[in-house]
């Protein structure tokens, strides 16, 4: 199982050739995407402030939104990683630490395309950096 963070998310869903890196990690049928139900919205910010400012149609923004819905993930609430996201406060962005909590709850891999998260001191989760 690996988790899937909003960074590697976005690249993934809007096809860039960062997200074909992405879609490479996920190959393998047998490894189940996990995410916090966090990634939807902090995914829809993204492709709102992107059509904001030019950087996205309508139409684009579609699109990527489709291929957010059709992502096989396993989505995960919250509840349950309050006490380690808040034990992450000095490290890192309670978001960022949302996914890196969930990864640890799991034992699983965090994938992102932030390398300031993916350089985060305090976390015992295992990070895939995608360049």
């Amino acid at each position: 199982m690996k988790v899937l963070d909003s960074s590697a998310a976005i690249e993934l869903i809007l096809a860039t050739p960062r997200g074909q890196r992405v879609a490479a990690v996920f190959r393998d049928p047998a490894t189940a995407i996990a995410a916090p139900e966090l990634l939807i919205t902090e995914t829809l910010q993204v492709l709102r402030r992107l059509m904001r400012s030019g950087a996205l149609t309508e139409s684009e923004a579609q699109v990527a939104i489709a291929n957010l819905r059709d992502l096989d993930v396993i989505y995960y609430g919250h509840g349950s990683l309050i006490d380690r996201v808040w034990e992450l406060r000095d490290n890192m962005s309670a978001y960022d630490a949302t996914f890196t909590s969930l990864a640890e709850h799991l034992g699983a891999t965090l994938v992102t395309a932030d390398a300031r998260l993916s350089n985060a001191p305090g976390s015992s989760a295992e990070v895939v950096l995608i360049r």
